[in-house]
């Protein structure tokens, strides 16, 4: 029966290993790293040029952000 707590102990050491943070470089889900995601907005839009926009030029802007993404991926 010693052979039971050598499996539990390899098995906590296993879990705790596996429980640790990624590595730095380790792939981003969303794509973005760490300093483009705090880079501060390029290109925000003032309240006149918001109210300025049709919904048909926001749906137009969506449109083609969304073929850009389906492009890039």
């Amino acid at each position: 029966m010693k052979i039971f707590p050598t499996i539990v102990g390899i098995a906590y050491i296993l879990l705790f290993i596996s429980c640790g943070e990624p590595p730095a470089n380790e792939y981003s889900p969303n794509g973005i790293n760490d300093d483009e995601a705090t880079a501060p907005l390029e290109n925000v839009l003032t309240q006149e040029e918001r109210d300025a926009l049709s919904p048909e030029d926001v749906l137009h802007q969506l449109k083609e952000g969304n073929q850009r993404f389906i492009k890039m991926n």
